[in-house]
């Protein structure tokens, strides 16, 4: 496993930016996923119009992050 995992820049410019979750407590589950996996967070590194985020090589974070970055990008595509 590797020790940095990146995201950044590649959304479709034409989607609304804006939560597309159903209801008030999927929003708020989601955003406590996201506090909680970055409290692995080890540093950001800026880019040309973006970033990149290195997580700690912990147990199963990348797993977690995959799916957690699969998930969202099902309901908010931008």
């Amino acid at each position: 496993m590797s020790d940095a995992y990146s995201c950044g820049g590649g959304g479709k410019r034409d989607e609304p930016i804006a939560c597309t979750l159903a209801d008030r407590e999927q929003r708020l589950a989601r955003a406590s996923e996201f506090r909680d996996v970055f409290t692995h967070l080890d540093r950001t590194e800026a880019l040309a119009g973006a970033f990149r985020w290195y997580f700690r090589d912990e147990p199963a974070i990348e797993s977690r992050l995959r799916e957690l970055a699969r998930r969202e990008h099902e309901c908010c595509r931008f």
